[in-house]
């Protein structure tokens, strides 16, 4: 089930909607599942409110205000998904990552 739960999240990073099957689950045998991406945002909202506190605990403990940051490094997958990324850019405004790209709220 962990596994599906991953291969789920990564499909959503890359499409809208996203469809996995879980081999033997149950014991009626395989389960199929499907989520979409702004049900996976409903999924994790608390999750995100609590990294959005984390982020502006951060930007208070260093003294600094968010337009001033000029870049931030993310590691981990979860950078992929466009609720983390949007929960960057409203904490933070635009700001560059990796490859000088900038986040999007869109």
């Amino acid at each position: 089930m962990l596994q599906g739960c991953e291969r789920i999240r990564k499909l959503l990073s890359q499409l809208p909607e996203a469809q996995i099957t879980v081999e033997n689950l149950t014991d009626a045998g395989d389960q199929n599942f499907s989520l979409r991406r702004d049900e996976l945002s409903q999924l994790c909202a608390e999750l995100l409110e609590r990294f959005k506190g984390l982020l502006r605990g951060v930007l208070q403990q260093a003294g600094a205000q968010p337009g001033g940051i000029g870049a931030v490094e993310v590691l981990g997958g979860g950078v992929r998904m466009q609720v983390v990324q949007a929960a960057i850019t409203e904490v933070l405004g635009e700001v560059r990552r990796d490859g000088g790209e900038e986040y999007s709220a869109s």
